[in-house]
């Protein structure tokens, strides 16, 4: 379940989430919101999967980032193949779409740029990223 409200995320936050999944449909004022309610970094698909909703906000990255900073912009493939379960007679499939999913998260980046100079992206391996620990 993605959180909706500013209250949700404050709780997940003290419950130990060390990121909060916002649906990708979320208005500005909305992300703007949830930023406010925590500090945790929130995860936002700019592209999302038909089944999430199919949302395609590439062009808004720059506002996106703005509003909701520190954010992870995730990109995952409109109009794409299902391939859950995969397995090795998908694997050219699968391919494909993860080579798309870069590319899309190129031009988003290409917009980024041209459009919002001068925000901040994060380096690989910086400190505070949330990337599980096993």
């Amino acid at each position: 379940m993605s959180p909706s409200n500013p209250v949700t995320v404050k709780l997940l936050e003290e419950l130990g989430a060390s990121t909060v999944n916002i649906p990708a449909d979320a208005t500005l004022a909305e992300l703007a919101e949830m930023r406010a309610a925590v500090t945790l970094p929130l995860d936002l698909y700019v592209e999302s999967p038909d089944p999430l909703g199919g949302v395609v906000r590439g062009q808004e990255l720059g506002d996106l980032v703005r509003a909701g900073a520190p954010l992870y912009a995730k990109f995952g493939l409109r109009n794409a193949q299902a391939i859950y379960p995969s397995g090795h007679h998908l694997d050219a499939v699968a391919c494909a779409n993860a080579r798309e999913k870069v590319h899309r998260a190129a031009v988003a980046l290409e917009w980024l740029e041209r459009l919002s100079a001068g925000l901040v992206q994060s380096k690989p391996g910086a400190a505070g990223l949330g990337v599980p620990v096993l």
